[in-house]
C-alpha cells in the first residue's frame, strides 16, 4: 500500500525532465507490478520514445503528491 511508504524527496526530481521505469522504481520504491498497474489505471502517465518507456518528471511529481498521507 502506497500510504505506508515514505515519499521520495521531491527535490531529487528536479534534475531530469524524464525518468526510465527503472529510475522510477528506485525513486518511488514501488514494485514493478504496482508501477505498471498505476500506468494501466491512468493514475501515472507514461510516454514511449522508440522502444523505451519514460515517465515525465512533472507527471511523476504529481503522482507522488497524490499519494495519501500516512496516519
Amino acid at each position: 500500500m502506497l500510504s505506508r511508504r515514505r515519499r521520495p524527496q521531491l527535490a531529487v526530481l528536479h534534475g531530469k525532465s524524464a525518468y526510465t521505469i527503472a529510475e522510477v522504481l528506485d525513486l518511488a520504491d514501488v514494485s514493478h507490478s504496482k508501477l505498471y498497474s498505476e500506468i494501466g489505471e491512468g493514475r501515472l502517465r507514461a510516454v514511449k520514445r522508440g522502444r523505451r518507456t519514460f515517465i515525465l518528471a512533472a507527471h511523476l511529481k504529481d503522482w507522488i503528491e497524490s499519494w495519501p498521507n500516512s496516519r
